[in-house]
Protein backbone atom coordinates (compact mmCIF):
# COMPACT_ATOMS: atom_id res chain seq x y z
CA UNK A 1 0.00 0.00 0.00
CA UNK A 2 2.83 2.37 0.88
CA UNK A 3 4.65 1.70 -2.39
CA UNK A 4 1.50 2.09 -4.35
CA UNK A 5 0.68 5.31 -2.55
CA UNK A 6 4.19 6.69 -3.14
CA UNK A 7 3.92 5.69 -6.77
CA UNK A 8 0.70 7.67 -6.99
CA UNK A 9 2.39 10.63 -5.30
CA UNK A 10 5.33 10.42 -7.71
CA UNK A 11 2.95 10.15 -10.67
CA UNK A 12 1.02 13.14 -9.36
CA UNK A 13 4.21 15.16 -8.86
CA UNK A 14 5.47 14.32 -12.34
CA UNK A 15 2.11 15.26 -13.86
CA UNK A 16 1.99 18.49 -11.84
CA UNK A 17 5.55 19.47 -12.78
CA UNK A 18 4.93 18.72 -16.46
CA UNK A 19 1.71 20.77 -16.40
CA UNK A 20 3.46 23.59 -14.51
CA UNK A 21 6.38 23.57 -16.96
CA UNK A 22 4.10 23.67 -19.98
CA UNK A 23 2.13 26.48 -18.34
CA UNK A 24 5.31 28.45 -17.78
CA UNK A 25 6.42 27.77 -21.35
CA UNK A 26 3.02 28.87 -22.66
CA UNK A 27 3.12 32.02 -20.54
CA UNK A 28 6.67 32.70 -21.70
CA UNK A 29 5.64 32.32 -25.35
CA UNK A 30 2.55 34.50 -24.96
CA UNK A 31 4.67 37.16 -23.26
CA UNK A 32 6.62 37.53 -26.49
CA UNK A 33 3.48 38.56 -28.34
CA UNK A 34 3.52 42.06 -26.96
CA UNK A 35 1.14 44.79 -28.15
CA UNK A 36 4.01 46.06 -30.33
CA UNK A 37 4.38 42.67 -32.03
CA UNK A 38 0.65 42.36 -32.64
CA UNK A 39 0.45 45.89 -34.06
CA UNK A 40 3.35 45.23 -36.45
CA UNK A 41 1.94 41.94 -37.74
CA UNK A 42 -1.42 43.61 -38.25
CA UNK A 43 0.09 46.50 -40.22
CA UNK A 44 3.03 44.99 -42.12
CA UNK A 45 0.88 43.56 -44.99
CA UNK A 46 -0.30 47.13 -45.68
CA UNK A 47 3.26 48.42 -46.14
CA UNK A 48 5.28 48.25 -49.38
CA UNK A 49 8.73 48.99 -50.76
CA UNK A 50 8.85 51.65 -53.49
CA UNK A 51 11.73 51.47 -55.96
CA UNK A 52 12.71 52.68 -59.41
CA UNK A 53 12.07 50.50 -62.44
CA UNK A 54 15.08 48.80 -64.13
CA UNK A 55 16.34 50.89 -67.06
CA UNK A 56 18.57 49.81 -69.95
CA UNK A 57 21.50 51.99 -70.95
CA UNK A 58 22.38 52.61 -74.58
CA UNK A 59 25.03 49.87 -74.31
CA UNK A 60 22.43 47.33 -73.19
CA UNK A 61 23.44 47.17 -69.53
CA UNK A 62 20.64 47.37 -66.99
CA UNK A 63 20.61 49.98 -64.23
CA UNK A 64 19.50 48.14 -61.13
CA UNK A 65 16.40 49.43 -59.34
CA UNK A 66 16.99 51.71 -56.38
CA UNK A 67 14.87 51.69 -53.23
CA UNK A 68 13.31 55.15 -52.95
CA UNK A 69 11.24 54.76 -49.82
CA UNK A 70 8.15 53.27 -48.27
CA UNK A 71 4.45 53.29 -49.10
CA UNK A 72 1.18 52.53 -47.35
CA UNK A 73 -1.75 50.72 -48.97
CA UNK A 74 -4.78 52.96 -48.45
CA UNK A 75 -7.28 51.20 -50.75
CA UNK A 76 -7.73 47.54 -51.64
CA UNK A 77 -7.70 48.40 -55.38
CA UNK A 78 -3.96 49.08 -55.21
CA UNK A 79 -3.77 52.76 -54.22
CA UNK A 80 -0.61 53.48 -52.24
CA UNK A 81 0.23 56.62 -50.26
CA UNK A 82 3.79 57.86 -49.86
CA UNK A 83 5.76 61.10 -49.45
CA UNK A 84 6.00 63.34 -52.50
CA UNK A 85 9.75 63.77 -52.08
CA UNK A 86 10.16 59.97 -52.28
CA UNK A 87 8.76 59.73 -55.82
CA UNK A 88 9.53 63.23 -57.08
CA UNK A 89 10.61 63.05 -60.71
CA UNK A 90 9.35 59.48 -61.25
CA UNK A 91 6.19 58.52 -63.11
CA UNK A 92 6.85 54.77 -63.34
CA UNK A 93 7.66 52.81 -60.19
CA UNK A 94 8.02 49.30 -58.87
CA UNK A 95 6.23 48.07 -55.75
CA UNK A 96 7.20 45.08 -53.60
CA UNK A 97 4.75 43.83 -50.97
CA UNK A 98 5.58 42.22 -47.65
CA UNK A 99 4.78 38.79 -49.12
CA UNK A 100 7.32 39.43 -51.90
CA UNK A 101 4.99 40.17 -54.82
CA UNK A 102 6.25 42.73 -57.32
CA UNK A 103 4.04 45.14 -59.24
CA UNK A 104 4.41 48.01 -61.67
CA UNK A 105 2.80 51.26 -60.55
CA UNK A 106 2.22 54.80 -61.76
CA UNK A 107 1.97 58.19 -60.12
CA UNK A 108 -1.65 59.40 -59.89
CA UNK A 109 -1.64 62.51 -57.68
CA UNK A 110 1.11 64.41 -55.88
CA UNK A 111 1.57 67.61 -53.90
CA UNK A 112 4.90 69.03 -52.79
CA UNK A 113 3.03 71.53 -50.60
CA UNK A 114 1.78 68.75 -48.29
CA UNK A 115 4.54 66.25 -49.24
CA UNK A 116 2.08 63.54 -50.22
CA UNK A 117 1.75 61.41 -53.35
CA UNK A 118 -0.68 58.71 -54.45
CA UNK A 119 0.44 55.92 -56.74
CA UNK A 120 -1.58 53.05 -58.18
CA UNK A 121 -0.66 49.51 -59.14
CA UNK A 122 -1.33 48.97 -62.84
CA UNK A 123 -2.35 45.31 -62.98
CA UNK A 124 -3.56 44.00 -59.64
CA UNK A 125 -4.27 40.27 -59.36
CA UNK A 126 -6.09 40.34 -56.02
CA UNK A 127 -7.37 42.91 -53.50
CA UNK A 128 -4.77 44.37 -51.16
CA UNK A 129 -5.06 44.93 -47.43
CA UNK A 130 -5.66 48.62 -46.77
CA UNK A 131 -4.26 50.10 -43.56
CA UNK A 132 -6.64 51.11 -40.80
CA UNK A 133 -6.69 54.84 -39.99
CA UNK A 134 -6.86 56.19 -36.47
CA UNK A 135 -9.23 59.06 -35.79
CA UNK A 136 -7.80 62.59 -36.02
CA UNK A 137 -7.10 63.77 -32.50
CA UNK A 138 -6.95 60.27 -31.00
CA UNK A 139 -3.41 60.79 -29.72
CA UNK A 140 -1.78 60.35 -26.32
CA UNK A 141 1.52 62.01 -25.49
CA UNK A 142 4.18 59.44 -24.55
CA UNK A 143 2.15 56.56 -26.01
CA UNK A 144 4.28 53.91 -27.75
CA UNK A 145 4.47 54.32 -31.53
CA UNK A 146 6.04 52.21 -34.27
CA UNK A 147 7.40 53.04 -37.71
CA UNK A 148 7.72 50.56 -40.57
CA UNK A 149 10.09 51.45 -43.38
CA UNK A 150 13.03 50.65 -45.61
CA UNK A 151 15.98 52.66 -44.22
CA UNK A 152 18.99 52.52 -46.54
CA UNK A 153 17.28 49.71 -48.47
CA UNK A 154 16.88 47.48 -45.38
CA UNK A 155 13.35 46.51 -46.26
CA UNK A 156 10.51 46.21 -43.75
CA UNK A 157 12.52 47.41 -40.77
CA UNK A 158 10.78 48.19 -37.48
CA UNK A 159 11.59 51.18 -35.27
CA UNK A 160 9.80 52.07 -32.08
CA UNK A 161 9.59 55.02 -29.76
CA UNK A 162 7.02 57.32 -28.24
CA UNK A 163 4.84 60.16 -29.42
CA UNK A 164 6.86 63.11 -28.17
CA UNK A 165 4.64 66.02 -29.17
CA UNK A 166 2.04 67.31 -31.60
CA UNK A 167 1.59 70.55 -33.55
CA UNK A 168 5.30 70.87 -34.34
CA UNK A 169 6.72 73.12 -37.06
CA UNK A 170 9.54 72.13 -39.39
CA UNK A 171 11.80 74.82 -40.83
CA UNK A 172 14.38 74.50 -43.59
CA UNK A 173 16.82 77.38 -44.10
CA UNK A 174 14.77 79.39 -41.59
CA UNK A 175 11.69 79.02 -43.79
CA UNK A 176 8.53 77.39 -42.42
CA UNK A 177 7.97 74.33 -44.57
CA UNK A 178 5.40 72.29 -42.62
CA UNK A 179 3.33 72.82 -39.51
CA UNK A 180 1.06 70.73 -37.29
CA UNK A 181 3.44 67.75 -37.46
CA UNK A 182 3.73 64.84 -35.04
CA UNK A 183 7.08 64.58 -33.25
CA UNK A 184 8.37 61.13 -32.30
CA UNK A 185 11.53 59.72 -30.76
CA UNK A 186 12.04 57.69 -33.95
CA UNK A 187 14.71 59.04 -36.31
CA UNK A 188 13.76 59.03 -40.00
CA UNK A 189 16.55 57.62 -42.19
CA UNK A 190 16.60 57.68 -46.01
CA UNK A 191 14.06 55.03 -47.07
CA UNK A 192 11.82 55.50 -44.02
CA UNK A 193 9.91 58.38 -45.61
CA UNK A 194 6.40 57.49 -46.72
CA UNK A 195 6.06 54.69 -44.20
CA UNK A 196 3.31 54.45 -41.58
CA UNK A 197 3.57 55.63 -38.00
CA UNK A 198 1.18 53.39 -36.04
CA UNK A 199 -0.16 53.08 -32.52
CA UNK A 200 -0.48 49.85 -30.53
CA UNK A 201 -3.90 49.20 -32.09
CA UNK A 202 -2.20 48.87 -35.47
CA UNK A 203 -3.82 52.10 -36.69
CA UNK A 204 -1.94 54.67 -38.73
CA UNK A 205 -1.61 57.96 -36.88
CA UNK A 206 0.88 59.56 -39.28
CA UNK A 207 3.15 59.30 -42.31
CA UNK A 208 6.90 59.41 -41.59
CA UNK A 209 8.59 62.24 -43.49
CA UNK A 210 11.67 63.92 -41.96
CA UNK A 211 14.20 64.10 -39.14
CA UNK A 212 15.76 66.92 -37.19
CA UNK A 213 19.21 66.79 -38.74
CA UNK A 214 20.95 68.52 -35.83
CA UNK A 215 19.58 66.08 -33.23
CA UNK A 216 19.39 62.36 -32.62
CA UNK A 217 16.14 60.51 -32.05
CA UNK A 218 13.78 63.20 -33.32
CA UNK A 219 11.51 62.39 -36.25
CA UNK A 220 8.46 64.04 -37.75
CA UNK A 221 5.31 62.64 -39.35
CA UNK A 222 2.32 64.12 -41.13
CA UNK A 223 -0.72 63.64 -38.85
CA UNK A 224 -3.65 61.53 -39.99
CA UNK A 225 -5.87 64.64 -39.89
CA UNK A 226 -3.92 66.14 -42.80
CA UNK A 227 -3.57 62.80 -44.58
CA UNK A 228 -7.31 62.15 -44.43
CA UNK A 229 -8.15 65.63 -45.70
CA UNK A 230 -5.94 65.29 -48.79
CA UNK A 231 -6.92 61.67 -49.51
CA UNK A 232 -10.61 62.52 -49.17
CA UNK A 233 -10.10 65.13 -51.87
CA UNK A 234 -8.20 62.72 -54.13
CA UNK A 235 -10.77 59.95 -53.60
CA UNK A 236 -13.78 62.23 -53.89
CA UNK A 237 -16.35 61.77 -56.70
CA UNK A 238 -15.32 65.24 -57.91
CA UNK A 239 -11.80 64.01 -58.67
CA UNK A 240 -12.55 60.39 -59.57
CA UNK A 241 -15.74 60.73 -61.63
CA UNK A 242 -16.13 64.51 -62.12
CA UNK A 243 -19.37 64.23 -60.20
CA UNK A 244 -20.62 65.83 -57.01
CA UNK A 245 -22.68 64.89 -53.97
CA UNK A 246 -23.28 68.41 -52.69
CA UNK A 247 -21.72 67.66 -49.29
CA UNK A 248 -18.49 66.40 -47.75
CA UNK A 249 -17.72 63.86 -45.03
CA UNK A 250 -15.13 64.27 -42.27
CA UNK A 251 -13.98 62.19 -39.31
CA UNK A 252 -14.79 63.49 -35.85
CA UNK A 253 -13.50 62.06 -32.58
CA UNK A 254 -14.99 62.40 -29.09
CA UNK A 255 -12.04 62.02 -26.65
CA UNK A 256 -14.29 61.60 -23.61
CA UNK A 257 -16.33 58.79 -25.13
CA UNK A 258 -13.26 57.58 -27.07
CA UNK A 259 -15.45 57.13 -30.15
CA UNK A 260 -15.28 58.52 -33.64
CA UNK A 261 -17.67 58.88 -36.54
CA UNK A 262 -17.95 59.80 -40.21
CA UNK A 263 -19.89 63.08 -40.14
CA UNK A 264 -21.66 65.01 -42.91
CA UNK A 265 -20.43 68.61 -43.41
CA UNK A 266 -20.66 71.48 -45.90
CA UNK A 267 -24.12 70.55 -47.20
CA UNK A 268 -24.96 72.79 -50.16
CA UNK A 269 -28.40 74.19 -49.49
CA UNK A 270 -30.89 73.88 -52.31
CA UNK A 271 -29.11 70.94 -53.97
CA UNK A 272 -31.29 67.88 -54.57
CA UNK A 273 -29.45 65.74 -52.00
CA UNK A 274 -30.09 68.44 -49.42
CA UNK A 275 -33.76 68.47 -50.38
CA UNK A 276 -33.81 64.68 -49.98
CA UNK A 277 -32.85 64.98 -46.31
CA UNK A 278 -29.06 65.25 -46.05
CA UNK A 279 -28.11 67.60 -43.20
CA UNK A 280 -24.93 68.80 -41.55
CA UNK A 281 -23.62 66.79 -38.57
CA UNK A 282 -25.40 63.55 -39.49
CA UNK A 283 -23.28 60.56 -38.44
CA UNK A 284 -22.92 57.94 -41.19
CA UNK A 285 -22.55 54.27 -40.29
CA UNK A 286 -23.15 52.67 -43.70
CA UNK A 287 -23.17 53.42 -47.45
CA UNK A 288 -25.18 50.89 -49.45
CA UNK A 289 -24.11 47.62 -47.76
CA UNK A 290 -20.64 48.81 -46.69
CA UNK A 291 -19.97 49.68 -43.05
CA UNK A 292 -18.42 53.12 -42.49
CA UNK A 293 -16.19 53.92 -39.53
CA UNK A 294 -14.59 57.18 -40.66
CA UNK A 295 -14.31 59.57 -43.61
CA UNK A 296 -11.76 57.38 -45.41
CA UNK A 297 -14.18 54.44 -45.37
CA UNK A 298 -16.80 56.69 -46.97
CA UNK A 299 -14.52 58.03 -49.70
CA UNK A 300 -13.02 54.62 -50.46
CA UNK A 301 -16.51 53.56 -51.41
CA UNK A 302 -17.64 56.83 -53.02
CA UNK A 303 -14.56 56.64 -55.27
CA UNK A 304 -16.08 53.67 -57.08
CA UNK A 305 -19.40 55.36 -57.88
CA UNK A 306 -20.22 57.05 -61.21
CA UNK A 307 -22.33 60.00 -62.36
CA UNK A 308 -26.05 59.23 -62.08
CA UNK A 309 -25.61 56.38 -59.60
CA UNK A 310 -27.58 56.35 -56.39
CA UNK A 311 -26.09 55.73 -52.94
CA UNK A 312 -28.04 54.67 -49.86
CA UNK A 313 -26.71 56.35 -46.72
CA UNK A 314 -27.61 55.01 -43.27
CA UNK A 315 -27.11 57.25 -40.24
CA UNK A 316 -26.46 56.29 -36.62
CA UNK A 317 -30.15 56.73 -35.80
CA UNK A 318 -31.02 54.24 -38.60
CA UNK A 319 -32.38 56.84 -40.99
CA UNK A 320 -31.79 56.13 -44.68
CA UNK A 321 -31.20 58.66 -47.44
CA UNK A 322 -30.96 57.96 -51.14
CA UNK A 323 -28.47 60.41 -52.65
CA UNK A 324 -27.25 60.76 -56.20
CA UNK A 325 -24.06 61.77 -58.00
CA UNK A 326 -24.57 64.74 -60.32
CA UNK A 327 -22.28 65.78 -63.21
CA UNK A 328 -20.04 68.75 -62.48
CA UNK A 329 -20.70 71.96 -64.37
CA UNK A 330 -19.07 75.35 -64.75
CA UNK A 331 -16.84 76.41 -61.87
CA UNK A 332 -16.97 73.04 -60.11
CA UNK A 333 -15.88 71.29 -63.31
CA UNK A 334 -12.97 73.72 -63.69
CA UNK A 335 -11.85 73.07 -60.10
CA UNK A 336 -12.09 69.32 -60.58
CA UNK A 337 -10.28 69.08 -63.92
CA UNK A 338 -7.83 71.98 -63.64
CA UNK A 339 -7.33 72.42 -59.90
CA UNK A 340 -8.21 76.11 -60.27
CA UNK A 341 -10.86 77.93 -58.27
CA UNK A 342 -12.63 80.78 -60.03
CA UNK A 343 -14.93 83.45 -58.64
CA UNK A 344 -17.61 85.04 -60.76
CA UNK A 345 -17.09 88.78 -61.05
CA UNK A 346 -19.69 91.40 -60.20
CA UNK A 347 -19.54 95.12 -59.39
CA UNK A 348 -18.86 94.58 -55.66
CA UNK A 349 -16.08 92.03 -56.15
CA UNK A 350 -14.53 94.08 -58.94
CA UNK A 351 -14.38 97.14 -56.66
CA UNK A 352 -12.97 95.10 -53.77
CA UNK A 353 -10.00 93.84 -55.82
CA UNK A 354 -9.61 97.01 -57.91
CA UNK A 355 -10.54 95.53 -61.29
CA UNK A 356 -11.90 97.74 -64.08
CA UNK A 357 -14.14 94.87 -65.28
CA UNK A 358 -17.22 93.54 -63.55
CA UNK A 359 -17.96 90.53 -65.76
CA UNK A 360 -16.08 87.29 -66.22
CA UNK A 361 -14.08 85.09 -63.83
CA UNK A 362 -11.11 85.81 -61.60
CA UNK A 363 -8.68 83.19 -60.26
CA UNK A 364 -9.29 82.92 -56.52
CA UNK A 365 -7.39 79.77 -55.53
CA UNK A 366 -5.16 76.92 -56.66
CA UNK A 367 -5.38 73.34 -55.34
CA UNK A 368 -2.41 72.01 -53.38
CA UNK A 369 -1.57 69.33 -55.95
CA UNK A 370 -1.19 71.76 -58.88
CA UNK A 371 2.50 72.05 -59.81
CA UNK A 372 3.29 75.73 -59.34
CA UNK A 373 6.96 75.48 -60.33
CA UNK A 374 6.22 76.34 -63.97
CA UNK A 375 2.94 78.17 -63.37
CA UNK A 376 2.98 81.88 -64.28
CA UNK A 377 -0.66 82.61 -63.50
CA UNK A 378 -1.43 83.83 -59.99
CA UNK A 379 -4.42 84.63 -57.80
CA UNK A 380 -6.29 87.76 -58.91
CA UNK A 381 -5.65 87.20 -62.60
CA UNK A 382 -8.72 87.37 -64.81
CA UNK A 383 -9.49 84.44 -67.10
CA UNK A 384 -9.81 85.20 -70.81
CA UNK A 385 -9.41 81.96 -72.81
CA UNK A 386 -9.00 78.23 -72.37
CA UNK A 387 -7.88 76.32 -75.48
CA UNK A 388 -8.72 79.29 -77.72
CA UNK A 389 -12.25 79.44 -76.32
CA UNK A 390 -13.20 82.72 -74.69
CA UNK A 391 -14.77 82.04 -71.27
CA UNK A 392 -17.75 84.29 -70.57
CA UNK A 393 -20.11 82.00 -68.63
CA UNK A 394 -20.53 78.55 -67.05
CA UNK A 395 -21.55 77.02 -70.36
CA UNK A 396 -18.19 78.02 -71.88
CA UNK A 397 -16.41 76.05 -69.14
CA UNK A 398 -18.63 73.09 -69.90
CA UNK A 399 -17.96 73.21 -73.63
CA UNK A 400 -14.18 73.41 -73.36
CA UNK A 401 -13.66 70.95 -70.47
CA UNK A 402 -16.30 68.23 -70.84
CA UNK A 403 -14.15 66.10 -73.19
CA UNK A 404 -10.75 67.02 -71.72
CA UNK A 405 -8.87 63.93 -70.52
CA UNK A 406 -6.25 63.59 -67.75
CA UNK A 407 -2.86 64.58 -69.09
CA UNK A 408 -4.22 66.90 -71.80
CA UNK A 409 -2.33 70.20 -71.96
CA UNK A 410 -4.62 73.19 -72.43
CA UNK A 411 -3.26 76.64 -73.36
CA UNK A 412 -4.80 79.42 -71.25
CA UNK A 413 -4.76 83.20 -71.42
CA UNK A 414 -5.30 85.43 -68.39
CA UNK A 415 -5.31 89.21 -68.00
CA UNK A 416 -3.31 90.77 -65.20
CA UNK A 417 -4.49 94.25 -64.23
CA UNK A 418 -1.85 96.62 -62.84
CA UNK A 419 -3.15 99.90 -61.35
CA UNK A 420 -1.23 103.02 -62.43
CA UNK A 421 -2.90 105.57 -60.18
CA UNK A 422 -6.31 107.14 -60.30
CA UNK A 423 -8.56 105.35 -62.76
CA UNK A 424 -5.68 104.28 -64.99
CA UNK A 425 -4.85 100.61 -65.44
CA UNK A 426 -2.29 98.64 -67.36
CA UNK A 427 -3.51 95.23 -68.60
CA UNK A 428 -1.00 92.58 -69.64
CA UNK A 429 -1.82 89.11 -71.03
CA UNK A 430 -0.41 86.08 -69.20
CA UNK A 431 -0.08 82.96 -71.33
CA UNK A 432 0.29 79.55 -69.69
CA UNK A 433 -0.45 75.85 -70.06
CA UNK A 434 -2.55 73.80 -67.64
CA UNK A 435 -2.47 70.01 -67.41
CA UNK A 436 -5.86 68.36 -67.03
CA UNK A 437 -6.11 66.16 -63.93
Amino acid sequence: MLVCFCGRINLFLVSFLLFFSFSLWADDESARYTPQVRAVYKTMPSTVVISTTPVKNSDGTVIKPKVLGTGVIVDSDGYILTSEHVVHGYLDLDIVTFEGKKYSAELIFSSSEVDMALIKIRELDKPMKAIKFSFPGDLLLAEPVIAIGNPYGLTFSISDGILSSTGRRLKVDNQLVFDNLLQTSIKVNPGNSGGPLINLNGEMIGLMMASQTEAQGIGFALPVSKIEKVLSSWFSPERQAHAELGFTVVSEYDPEARKGYAVVKNVQLGKLNNLLGVRNDQKIIQVDDVKVRNAMDFYRYARTRKTGQQITITTIDNKKFFVQLFPLKGLTLAKSKLGLKFQRLGPEIARAISLPFDKGFVLSGIDVDVDLSMFRVRRGDMLFKIAEKQILNDLDFQMVLKDAKPGDRLPVVFFRVIPEGGNNYHVIPVNDVIVVR
